[in-house]
């Protein structure tokens, strides 16, 4: 699988959207058939402090993932995972360590 990813700067702040294109028709199809063509979207945060982030998370009462190391368009970098409640997943993503 790879990502097409693009970068902008709006208001003066860099973020990059993501979006990953399957390489297997397989996948492909099982992700259309749950009603989805996106695997995840991407927000850089930055200063990226991830325990004020995950209280800010938990008091909206937002469930988030653990901060993991992750591969992304900038290199690698901490990031936390969660869901929208549609049920898109949201990568908050920290500048490259």
């Amino acid at each position: 699988m790879k990502s097409d990813c693009c970068s902008c700067a709006p208001a003066g702040r860099w973020s990059t959207w993501c979006r990953s294109t399957a390489s297997s028709d397989a996948w492909a199809a099982r992700r259309r058939a749950q009603g989805r063509n996106v695997d995840h979207f991407c927000f850089r945060v930055e200063p990226f402090d991830a325990d004020t982030i995950r209280a800010g998370l938990a008091a909206a009462g937002v469930e988030a993932g653990a901060v993991e190391a992750r591969y992304g368009a900038e290199g690698e970098g901490p990031s936390i995972y969660l869901s929208d409640p549609e049920g898109n997943t949201i990568e908050l993503k920290g500048p490259p360590a």
